[in-house]
């Protein structure tokens, strides 16, 4: 999880790596 979202952070802004870490949180919840 750390790091698939320093990879984000590297990759995209970090708001976007926020989202996207929230939206694969939710999915894998459902």
């Amino acid at each position: 999880m750390v790091a698939a979202t320093c990879y984000c952070n590297d990759v995209f802004d970090p708001l976007m790596a926020e989202a996207k870490a929230m939206l694969k949180t939710v999915q894998l919840a459902m």
